[in-house]
C-alpha cells in the first residue's frame, strides 16, 4: 500500500519507499518529475483518474473516473473442459515481478497438491522476476503441475487461457484498475483475486477474493473453483455482464466526449457514426479530386 508520503510533503520517504522498487537514481527522477505534474495537475479543467480507488489515493482537484475499456467480444469463454481426462487448469496472466504476488500463487498450489487436488498452474507472462520462480518450481520438482508460457497475446493467449477454469491476480501491490483483471471478465472467466485497489473494484462481486499475501486463503479460493463448476459458470456470466455494463470502449470514449464537451461548454452533441463520417471523408476526397481534374 502506497503511504501517500509525496502528497504529504514527505518527498525524502517517498524517495526511500520507492526505491525499493526501482533502485535510488529511477526513484529520484520519478520524485523530481512529480513536481511539475503536481502542478499541471491542480490547475487543469479536469483529471481523470481509471477508478475510484485512484481518485481517492490522489485527492487532486476535479476529479472524474473513467474506466478503462476493453473489446467487447461477441461470444463468452466456453465453460466446459476440452477433454474429461484431463486436469483442471488455473492461469495467472501478467508481468513476472514481485509486487505481483506469483510466489504466492506458488505456495498456494504446494498446499493444494499435498491436499491431493488434481489440477494445473499455467504462468502466463514474463518479467524480472522469471528466472528465479523458474528455478523454485525445479527446486520444488514440481514441473509436471506449474508450467511457464512466456509472454503471450492476441490469439496465443487466447488459447493458453482458453480452458483454464480460473485466472488468478495474486497482487500484493494496489492496482490502478486491473485493465488485465477487465479483459477476463469480458472473455466470461472467473477471476481469483487479491482484495486490494482498483483490481477489487473492477471485479466487485463477480469473482473471489482474498487478503493479499495469504496463500492459504488464495489455496481455498482456487479450491472452491476446482469443487464447483456451478459456482466458475455463474460467477464468469456475473463478470462478463459486469463488464460488458462497465469496462467497453464504447463507453470509455463516450465519456471522455462528454466530459471534453462539459469543458468546452458545448451545449449539445452531433452524433457522429462511423458511417457518417467515413461518407464525409469520401465526398470530401470525391470533391478534392474533381477539382484537380479541373
Amino acid at each position: 500500500m502506497c503511504s501517500n508520503h509525496f502528497l504529504n510533503g514527505r518527498t525524502r520517504e517517498c524517495v526511500r519507499c520507492h526505491a525499493t522498487n526501482v533502485g535510488w537514481r529511477r526513484s529520484i527522477w520519478h520524485a523530481a518529475l512529480a513536481y511539475p505534474r503536481l502542478w499541471l495537475s491542480r490547475r487543469a479543467a479536469a483529471n481523470v483518474t481509471v477508478s475510484n480507488h485512484a481518485a481517492k489515493r490522489l485527492s487532486l482537484p476535479a476529479l472524474r473516473t473513467i474506466y478503462n475499456g476493453t473489446r467487447a467480444h461477441t461470444r463468452a469463454a466456453s465453460h466446459h473442459d476440452r477433454s474429461s481426462s484431463l486436469s483442471p487448469c488455473v492461469a495467472y496472466v501478467g508481468r513476472l515481478t514481485p509486487d505481483k504476488g506469483v510466489a504466492v500463487l506458488i505456495s498456494a498450489a504446494i498446499e493444494l497438491a499435498e491436499q491431493g487436488c488434481e489440477f494445473g498452474l499455467r504462468i502466463i507472462g514474463d518479467g524480472p522476476e522469471r528466472a528465479s520462480l523458474e528455478g523454485l518450481v525445479r527446486f520444488l520438482e514440481l514441473r509436471h503441475l506449474i508450467t511457464f508460457t512466456g509472454f503471450l497475446e492476441g490469439d496465443d493467449l487466447a488459447r493458453a487461457t482458453s480452458d483454464a477454469i480460473a485466472i488468478v491476480m495474486p497482487s500484493l501491490s494496489e492496482e490502478t484498475a486491473g485493465l488485465a483483471a477487465i479483459e477476463q471478465m469480458m472473455h466470461g472467466k472467473l477471476v481469483i483475486a487479491s482484495d486490494i485497489g482498483g483490481l477489487s473494484e473492477v471485479l466487485g462481486s463477480t469473482g473471489l477474493k482474498c487478503a493479499p499475501g495469504n496463500s492459504h486463503e488464495l489455496a481455498q479460493c482456487i479450491r472452491r473453483a476446482l469443487e464447483d463448476p456451478e459456482m466458475r459458470v455463474r460467477l464468469g456470466a456475473a463478470a462478463r455482464e459486469r463488464a460488458l455494463a462497465m469496462f467497453t470502449e464504447k463507453r470509455m470514449v463516450s465519456e471522455h466526449l462528454k466530459l471534453y464537451e462539459e469543458i468546452l461548454g458545448i451545449p449539445k452533441r452531433r452524433k457522429w457514426s462511423a458511417k457518417l463520417i467515413r461518407r464525409r471523408l469520401l465526398t470530401s476526397r470525391h470533391m478534392r479530386q474533381v477539382k484537380s481534374r479541373r
